[in-house]
C-alpha cells in the first residue's frame, strides 16, 4: 500500500495531473497539444527556470476545467 502516491515529485504531481486529465478526457485536445508543442515542464525540478506564462495559463485552464 502507498499512503501518499507521490513517490517522485518530477512525475507524480502536476506532470501526472496533466496526463491523467488528458487521458480521462478532462483536458481538451487543443490545450494538451499546446502543452506538448511548447514542451511545458511542470516538474519544478529546475528552480532556475519556471514554466512560461503561457504554460501556466494552460494549467490554470486545466484547474478551471477540473473545478467546474
Amino acid at each position: 500500500m502507498v499512503g501518499n502516491g507521490v513517490t517522485n515529485w518530477k512525475y507524480d504531481t502536476l506532470p501526472a495531473t496533466v496526463e491523467v486529465a488528458y487521458w480521462r478526457s478532462l483536458l481538451n485536445q487543443e490545450t494538451y497539444d499546446k502543452i506538448k508543442e511548447e514542451k511545458c515542464d511542470y516538474s519544478g525540478c529546475r528552480f532556475d527556470k519556471n514554466p512560461s506564462e503561457s504554460c501556466m495559463s494552460y494549467v490554470n485552464f486545466l484547474e478551471g476545467d477540473l473545478m467546474s
